[in-house]
């Protein structure tokens, strides 16, 4: 078996090497020629998995160190039987000790934790593992979800947007990036959301970049919203 594997993800050429050949590369040098007799291939967000990549190749597995598969062309992939696995919650715990550093370090000497209220937007792998470790420092959350507001027995204090906006000095990110279904999360946090805010927070986007609009976050800046 040949696999083809981004070099920077760590700690994982020994164990592929113990199942077949496994060559590291580049996120660039994965190309349609070099996939071309890769029986699998390992990837990161980098790598864009659709038919310009694996037309004409032997690819039967992508592996993808990430939660998110937006960058895999999923329809293509089951159409030519080629098998796609993720990893849901793998880095959860690392980004929610990176929301609350931030967190931490932006406040600095000025407020407690404990007098602040975090907006938490998406509640899954990721943002129910800041909820937790949040109310556990005492800081106050409110949360959005829609998804799992609907499916939820009552585990958390679901909130609109609109009140996230307007209670929240701080306001964190953790959504899939989705663009159809009853809540696309494309542009979520865009010039109207921003408009709304009362208390110039810190915003913090844990998730893919295009769930928030760069040039609504760029005037929000600008006009001292943010």
């Amino acid at each position: 078996m040949k696999i083809i594997f981004d070099r920077n993800i760590p700690f994982i050429s020994k164990p592929l090497s113990s199942i077949g050949e496994a060559i590291p590369m580049t996120g660039t040098e994965i190309t349609n020629e070099t996939v071309k007799d890769a029986d699998a291939i390992i990837i990161r967000t980098r790598t864009r998995c659709d038919a310009t990549l694996l037309k004409d190749s032997k690819c039967r597995f992508i592996g993808t160190a990430t939660i998110g598969t937006d960058h895999i062309d999923l329809p293509y992939c089951a159409s030519r039987g080629i098998t796609v696995a993720n990893a849901p919650g793998c880095n959860a715990p690392a980004v929610a000790q990176w929301v609350l550093s931030a967190i931490s370090t932006y406040l600095g000497d000025t407020r407690s934790l404990s007098d602040i209220t975090l907006g938490v937007i998406g509640a899954g792998n990721v943002g129910s593992v800041l909820i937790r470790w949040a109310e556990g420092l005492g800081i106050k959350t409110i949360v959005n979800d829609p998804p799992l507001q609907r499916q939820s027995s009552g585990s958390y204090r679901f909130s609109s947007l609109s009140d996230i906006a307007d209670k929240c000095y701080v306001i964190t990110v953790h959504t899939p990036l989705t663009r159809t279904g009853d809540h696309p999360t494309y542009h979520l946090i865009d010039n109207s959301f921003i408009s709304n805010l009362k208390r110039r927070p810190l915003i913090l986007n844990a998730a893919r970049g295009p769930v928030t609009d760069t040039l609504a976050l760029i005037n929000g800046l600008e006009s001292g919203k943010i």
